[in-house]
């Protein structure tokens, strides 16, 4: 059986998956890697938390379900904007406990940037994958957990699926990543471009086994 080694640390995951995903055969995949991630970080102890995106929420929450109790958790933010639009599987307290709601509901760009503020602030390393490029989303979140911590948090760029994160890689926003992890640079080139999900997810914990507290 699969040991608590990470005892509670809290993940970020800031995650989407892009458009030109979207319909296409390799969704399958992207599908499987966001299963793949909360498995690991849930049986290794920790606590996943992410913004209920639409377009991983659902499997977030089939992982999730299929997990022991006594395996890690899900902490789950909205912004109070979309609660109208909220996945009907956010509303399920058994898997994703008591929903994060931030904003006033009046402005999605405030509630947003609420949201991502609070995510960033209660996380102790942070896992970016995907997104829409002409969002900007996952971008901002990579610069908001950097600057809500005094001392350096570990946190991982994915290259899997392209998107925003990619564009991020390739404007050199990862130069940092040798400050606040420990994977080595051939490991790091290899999961900045794409290598395979159980292999940057073995990096990432063992990396943070030897980082978090």
């Amino acid at each position: 059986m699969i040991q608590p080694i990470l005892n509670g640390a809290r993940i970020l995951l800031s995650a989407s998956i892009p458009p030109e995903l979207v319909d296409k055969p390799d969704v399958i995949d992207a599908h499987a890697d966001i299963v793949a991630i909360t498995r690991a970080v849930m049986e290794t102890g920790g606590q996943l938390v992410f913004g209920g995106h639409p377009s991983i929420t659902r499997l977030v929450w089939q992982a999730a379900r299929n997990c022991a109790p006594h395996h890690g958790s899900i902490n789950i933010y909205q912004a109070e904007y979309f609660r109208a639009m909220a996945p009907v599987e956010v509303h399920d307290e058994k898997v994703f406990g008591p929903i994060q709601w931030k904003g006033s509901g009046v402005n999605r760009e405030d509630d947003l940037k609420e949201m991502r503020l609070a995510m960033c602030r209660q996380t102790d390393a942070a896992i970016f994958l995907g997104g829409r490029i002409e969002s900007g989303g996952v971008g901002e979140e990579l610069r908001f957990f950097k600057q809500s911590h005094a001392t350096p948090k570990p946190y991982y760029l994915l290259g899997n699926w392209g998107g925003e994160t990619r564009e991020l890689i390739r404007k050199r926003e990862a130069e940092e990543v040798g400050i606040t992890n420990h994977i080595s640079d051939s490991a790091r080139k290899l999961i900045q471009e794409g290598a395979p999900l159980e292999f940057a997810i073995f990096i990432i914990i063992q990396d943070l086994l030897g980082r978090l507290d």
